[in-house]
């Protein structure tokens, strides 16, 4: 059975987080993510999750997976990142 890396991961990520800032024009990296994220809870809220509950376990499951695989090989998906939202945002913040 193949290990599914973080980079493999966050490969996965970046391909829904191109989807949405095609869909949207979202044009910082910090919001783009934050407005998928949010959107996701609209959904799950939906659905009858608890968007708190949602939160707090997918925190929980990033870190232990962050643990399981510190560093991973995110380089490569960094630099695909980094060429669709150059712009982090977070000095706008």
């Amino acid at each position: 059975m193949m290990e599914t890396s973080n980079a493999d991961r966050a490969q996965w990520a970046l391909f829904a987080l191109t989807d949405f800032v095609e869909a949207t024009g979202v044009d910082t990296a910090s919001s783009a993510i934050c407005d998928l994220i949010t959107n996701l809870l609209h959904l799950g809220r939906g659905r009858g999750f608890d968007p708190q509950q949602l939160i707090e376990r997918s925190y929980g499951m990033m870190l232990e997976e962050h643990r399981e695989d510190p560093e991973g090989d995110m380089p490569a998906v960094q630099v695909s990142f980094r060429s669709l939202l150059d712009d982090d945002g977070f000095s706008d913040e």
